[in-house]
């Protein structure tokens, strides 16, 4: 045998459930920044996997809490500045994805905080692929899977500003 022959591979594609399972992992394994949105006081950072599923503010008792990504330290300095209420039109839109963030968990608690740990997955996406999940089965993740792709795809085209 030729040991430069070409060799034949065949490639299959896995199955859906297989897809999820290495999605779920993956997404489990994520690190992720919890603020609440009610007190402002409180933030953590840790693995999705760590997130409780009842999810809530031990400083306040607020279940309003926002995910964001682990060195993101602009949402705190906002909430602060929104005490004093001079917030810019920029800042106001700002903390209003992150609202949007929080109102998610306050909806689906940890499992919106997986689908927002997701690559590219911001609050808007994250709210269709959560309501498109009324079947329970695994299609959220390929849904999340697919979500990823079309960011990586697009994501040169968009306005970094």
């Amino acid at each position: 045998m030729n040991k430069y022959a070409p060799i034949e591979v065949d490639l299959i594609k896995p199955s859906d459930k297989t897809l999820a399972e290495v999605v779920l992992e993956r997404l489990m394994d994520r690190t992720v920044k919890l603020v609440c949105m009610y007190c402002g006081g409180w933030s953590t950072t840790r693995k999705v996997k760590y997130v409780p599923d009842d999810l809530k503010c031990p400083k306040c008792g607020a279940k309003y809490i926002a995910v964001t990504w682990p060195n993101d330290d602009k949402i705190e300095k906002l909430l602060k500045k929104r005490l004093t209420g001079k917030l810019t039109k920029q800042e106001i839109e700002e903390i209003r994805k992150y609202q949007m963030s929080a109102g998610l968990v306050l909806t689906y608690g940890k499992k919106a905080v997986m689908v927002l740990a997701a690559r590219g997955i911001g609050p808007q996406t994250a709210s269709r692929i959560l309501a498109k999940d009324a079947r329970g089965d695994d299609t959220l993740y390929i849904d999340i899977l697919e979500a990823e792709k079309t960011y990586i795809r697009t994501r040169m085209y968009w306005d970094s500003s």
